[in-house]
């Protein structure tokens, strides 16, 4: 049996450089892969603009919409890039946060917004 996405393994410098990790068969972020793609956008020109988390919890991958992020649409493209890289952080180290409280592990699918160029 091949690897699932759940057993992580995501790379973190492909997934920044790519602008998002991906579905089936890619693998997920683990929290410390979360936290890694953070501070690597917070040196870069990309922000986590969207994160969909999944708890897995024995056979099963569920879909936690309370852990998500939606921060990628249109009217948040047009805030200032300075605002919506904080928030994006302030969010990421709440979500890491609450995160390791769960009593099952949280995996998680980003998608990543780049700056536009002046």
């Amino acid at each position: 049996m091949g690897k699932e996405p759940r057993d992580g393994g995501a790379d973190v410098e492909a997934v920044y450089a790519r602008g998002k990790s991906g579905n089936y068969p890619n693998p997920y972020l683990t929290p410390q892969d979360l936290r890694d793609l953070l501070d690597r956008c917070q040196g870069g020109g990309k922000l986590i603009c969207n994160i969909e988390a999944y708890e897995i919890d024995g056979e099963f991958d569920k879909p936690r919409i309370d852990l998500g992020f939606y921060a990628g649409g249109v009217s948040e493209q047009m805030r200032q890039w300075d605002e919506r890289v904080a928030e994006a952080a302030e969010f990421v180290e709440s979500l890491l946060d609450d995160v390791a409280e769960e009593p099952n592990p949280i995996m998680f699918i980003v998608w990543l917004d780049a700056r536009a160029s002046a």
